[in-house]
């Protein structure tokens, strides 16, 4: 059978998104089916890194033509205009949020708000309408019986033209994905309003709906009434912790960007702070390591708690660099955010964490998130705190891995047996299963 996969964050684009739909498209293949894949030519301009994608899977790109590509090529040819060398490639800017202007903070709130919805997203969304029109006919020059084909949100084209080749090809399998909901889940007014009844007549053509949980789920199953979970997973085995050297600081790491400061380390910074002060940790062993976009903001909490001469801020790093900071830390944190109407918010990070076998505590910005708190409990992998939390929890979590620091010796946390419905090796052939789809061996 042949899976025809959309998405613009297929590799080697940069992205958290990309090592969802690179698994997808793995799984695909290793359960027997032929993949072709669909994106944009958009990965020259932003950066990129490297992805363990089968070499089976063939990727047909085409140029978008979107505002955000336009805009780079214009830059590009004013300088050649000026004299001036742009480069072999203009690449995007990734600088944390707050080292920008509040000016320039607006406008880059402005344009995502007309990159997300309809229609604008159809000038200014990754994924102009010339790329829809053209992909839309490129699919459906592949569609075979029995085609399959997954669209991933975001950015809303590439479900807008699986929805084309659908309503072209009704026979097809759709299988539109959510990462994130569309809309704001508490949004209000008229314009949401049309979307939603918009997004009603889209989705319910599909096949299955798919989502990273069911927090989300609860916010899709308006669109259509088979809404099922294909959570992100963990890539390929387990690591190997059993002959790491022991770490050399006390570190605490997040990898990952912090959503103006809505992903909040304050509890966690407030705690430290106070224990230092106390004398129950020495601060010659502290490490609070950060590797993403978001430096600045981080800084700024670092500041605020008075902890500069212990933080480790690193820029945007390579995924293997990451993930080798997530493998040789003392703890890994965590930070999400939930509200009554949003909850759910598993990000790709808390797999890459499981993986990594380290304790996880984590922070919660806003509403108790059942849903995490029992995976996080199921699999003993650390606390979940909110701001409420009684401060003399996250202490004995502190204190605990700081003796095991001290006797040079790891604190047993995480059950690896717990984590194997976690891993897309297992938990992909039963999505299939659940979907009626073909597994191999089967």
């Amino acid at each position: 059978m042949r899976v025809l996969l959309l998405s613009q964050y297929l590799p080697p684009l940069k992205n958290i998104s990309a090592v969802r739909i690179t698994e997808v498209a793995n799984q695909f293949t290793r359960n027997g089916y032929e993949v072709i894949g669909f994106s944009t030519n958009n990965h020259r301009y932003e950066l990129t890194d490297h992805y363990a994608l089968d070499p089976r899977v063939r990727i047909v790109r085409t140029n978008s033509w979107d505002f955000l590509i336009v805009r780079m090529q214009l830059k590009a040819a004013l300088l050649r205009l000026l004299g001036k060398s742009p480069g072999t490639a203009p690449v995007l800017s990734h600088d944390g949020i707050a080292t920008r202007s509040r000016g320039a903070r607006m406008r880059s709130d402005f344009f995502a708000f007309l990159a997300n919805y309809l229609p604008f997203s159809l000038l200014f969304g990754p994924g102009s309408f010339i790329y829809i029109l053209r992909t839309f006919f490129k699919c459906l020059s592949y569609v075979e019986q029995d085609t399959i084909i997954f669209s991933s949100f975001r950015p809303y084209s590439d479900h807008l033209i699986a929805w084309m080749v659908k309503k072209a090809r009704p026979r097809v399998t759709w299988i539109c994905d959510f990462r994130d909901p569309h809309l704001p889940p508490n949004a209000t007014g008229w314009f949401f309003q049309w979307h939603a009844w918009l997004n009603r007549r889209l989705f319910r053509r599909a096949t299955v709906i798919t989502t990273v949980s069911h927090g989300i789920a609860k916010n899709l199953q308006a669109y259509n009434k088979t809404v099922r979970i294909l959570r992100n997973g963990i890539v390929g085995p387990l690591d190997d912790i059993s002959g790491m050297p022991a770490p050399s600081f006390f570190s605490i790491t997040y990898t990952g960007m912090l959503y103006e400061g809505t992903r909040d380390p304050s509890l966690l910074f407030e705690r430290l702070s106070a224990l230092l002060d106390a004398g129950q940790i020495d601060r010659r062993h502290l490490r609070l390591v950060y590797a993403g976009k978001d430096h600045a903001i981080w800084n700024s909490f670092v500041r605020r708690y008075g902890l500069e001469d212990v933080s480790e801020a690193h820029g945007q790093l390579p995924m293997a660099e990451a993930k080798e900071l997530q493998s040789s830390t003392c703890i890994n944190l965590l930070l999400t955010w939930a509200d009554r109407n949003y909850k759910g918010v598993l990000t790709g990070k808390m797999y890459e964490y499981f993986k990594a076998q380290k304790p996880i505590i984590t922070l919660i910005n806003g509403e108790h998130d059942e849903e995490l708190e029992a995976i996080m409990r199921n699999t003993n992998a650390g606390p979940v705190l909110y701001q409420d939390s009684d401060p003399a929890e996250i202490n004995r979590f502190l204190l605990l891995h700081y003796e095991g620091f001290l006797k040079g010796a790891t604190v047993a946390q995480i059950r690896p047996s717990t984590l194997a419905e976690f891993q897309w090796d297992q938990s992909f052939p039963a999505f299939l299963r659940e979907t009626g789809l073909p597994v191999a061996g089967n």
